[in-house]
């Protein structure tokens, strides 16, 4: 309490003597008060002025980020799909390209479109010309006379299997009754493929652990005798296709 006192004694001496006193070097105490007190005001205000602009500017940057983020991330949306759609089409006429006969590899897309028009409208030709000459072979077969021969076939392990031929002029009817075999419609196939026949229609039905084969082909042979022989032919190429005895 001492130091005090004395510290308080000393400031009140200094204001005594200091009071009225003006100086063109040393300003009043109450000058230098008032204008400390001002100057703590300005730099305050000024600071807050400064402030709010830093504000002000980071609030307009963070806005200007904002927009130029939303842009540059909608454009690379648009070229994203844009791109895909185009590697879509690229490899559809692709496979359209591929699934052409006799077409350049560098064709361009509108060559592979008017080359794809061509050949659908040739296929349909083709087709139309099929039905109509397999009409003309059904009422064939149905108006004529038929010629039957019922080859009765054993396997080895006297389990019966028959092989029904039935022939109409060039149209012969082919019924294979087996037991069920793999790859057994394939390898008839490859018979009537070796000559040349001309297969109007197919069906495989089975029942159990037995299979039933029809096959209705038109027979080449100008000729009524290699007509005949070629049927014979098949129905022999049957009979060592199943190892069957007769």
């Amino acid at each position: 309490m001492g130091a005090e006192e004395a510290d308080k004694d000393i400031w009140e001496l200094f204001n005594s003597l200091m009071e009225g006193y003006s100086d063109s070097v040393i300003p009043l105490l109450s000058d230098l008060q008032t204008e400390n007190k001002n100057n703590i005001n300005d730099d305050s205000s000024t600071q807050i002025i400064r402030n709010n602009q830093q504000i002000s500017m980071k609030a307009c940057s963070s806005r200007k980020k904002a927009k130029t983020e939303a842009s540059s991330s909608s454009v690379p949306m648009e070229i994203k799909k844009e791109r895909e759609r185009r590697e879509k089409m690229t490899i559809q006429f692709s496979v359209l390209q591929s699934m052409l006969p006799n077409i350049s590899p560098k064709a361009q897309r509108t060559q592979i479109v008017e080359e794809t028009i061509d050949y659908i409208k040739n296929l349909e030709e083709e087709l139309k010309g099929l039905e109509a000459k397999k009409k003309a072979a059904a009422m064939e077969f149905s108006s004529a006379r038929p010629s039957t021969s019922i080859i009765p076939i054993y396997t080895p392990h006297h389990q019966n299997s028959v092989v029904n031929v039935t022939v109409s002029g060039n149209v012969a009817f082919f019924g294979i009754h087996t037991e069920v075999q793999r790859f057994l419609f394939t390898r008839v196939m490859k018979v009537f493929k070796k000559y040349k026949t001309e297969i109007l229609t197919s069906t495989v039905t089975t029942n159990e652990q037995k299979i039933t084969v029809s096959v209705t082909a038109v027979v080449n042979g100008n000729e009524g005798g290699r007509r005949g022989s070629d049927i014979e032919a098949i129905k022999g190429d049957l009979i060592r296709l199943f190892c069957l005895k007769v």
